[in-house]
């Protein structure tokens, strides 16, 4: 028995286009060169079998076909899809108050919010930066102060003024931002303290202290005095005393002093301190230490001190 064999020859199968694609794009791959056909890996395909087909992969691919001719006979060939992935960017920005800004693709806002601008990438992608924008409004505060009349006051930006007024002063906040303060100043006169003449007592005196020109006083120290604050008080001491009168109006001051001289006291002698005569005779007493005497049958009174003396028979 004689058999014969025929050697068909293996078809010649092709696969087309080799394709770059963006993330989230298809390609229809064609096979040609046999009568069925079967594509693998699976992945991204919109079916395994046929001629044509619609490739979406995720990655870079390649894929492979096997054809089948009508004798059986069968063939691959491959296709690769390059996928290049889309570019995303979020940037934060910020700007100031009536500035504008300029977004990716030229546009300029000047509100706060999220704007996302599509671009290509040199791949030719889709390139979305998403900008997160910030506007700072200026910053605006009011400083109400007072100096006293004489002395300066220091703005925020170190300039110094001494007239009353209204300063604006323009700085750079944190967010740098201009921001402005307005400092208000008043200018409080400047305050003179009178005090009472210094005055002298007599051991156990007092004299009445007043004091004029500020709102409020105080006296130190207080020793010997009726009160420690108040325009008028009443010193008493019991020692030679100088008072200092703090006094204030608003943010003014100033300040005096008054003396309080305590005198001391007579020294009085009578000589002799004691004695006895006969009846119808006569002793002279001899009185010193005052300036003015005054004798009667039971003690001697003085008024002041004096090395004079005085004398009675």
């Amino acid at each position: 028995t004689e058999v014969g064999v025929i050697e068909n020859a293996l078809p010649t199968v092709t696969a087309s286009p080799g394709e770059t694609i963006c993330l989230g794009e298809s390609v229809l791959l064609t096979a040609s060169g046999a009568a069925t056909y079967d594509w693998s890996p699976p992945e991204g395909l919109s079916a395994v079998s046929g001629n044509e087909i619609n490739a979406n992969p995720t990655t870079s691919t390649t894929y492979t076909v096997i054809g089948t001719d009508a004798n059986g006979c069968s063939a691959s060939a491959t296709v690769s899809v390059d996928v290049n992935p889309n570019f995303s960017n979020t940037i934060s920005a910020s700007i100031c108050g009536e500035s504008s800004y300029v977004l990716p693709d030229g546009s300029s806002v000047n509100a706060t919010g999220n704007y996302s601008v599509t671009l290509n990438s040199v791949t030719g992608c889709d390139s979305v930066i998403t900008i997160n924008l910030t506007v700072f409004g200026p910053i605006v505060t009011t400083i109400n102060s007072s100096i006293c009349e004489g002395s300066s006051y220091t703005l925020p930006d170190g300039n110094l003024v001494n007239v009353a007024g209204s300063y604006p002063v323009i700085l750079s906040s944190s967010t740098g931002c201009d921001s402005t303060v307005t400092v208000n100043l008043t200018v409080d006169p400047a305050i003179e303290i009178n005090v009472s003449e210094d005055v002298e007592i007599c051991p156990g005196a007092s004299s009445n202290l007043t004091a004029s020109g500020a709102a409020f006083y105080l006296w130190v120290p207080s020793t010997g005095l009726s009160d420690s604050t108040g325009s008028a008080v009443t010193a008493n001491p019991t020692a030679t005393t100088t008072y200092l009168v703090y006094g204030n109006s608003g943010l003014c001051s100033d300040i005096d002093t008054v003396t309080v001289t305590v005198l001391p006291g007579p020294q009085l002698q009578i000589d002799p301190a004691a004695a006895a005569i006969c009846v119808g005779d006569t002793l002279t007493l001899l009185a010193s230490g005052a300036d003015v005497l005054v004798w009667n049958d039971t003690c001697l009174l003085y008024t002041s001190p004096s090395p004079r003396d005085r004398q009675k028979s």
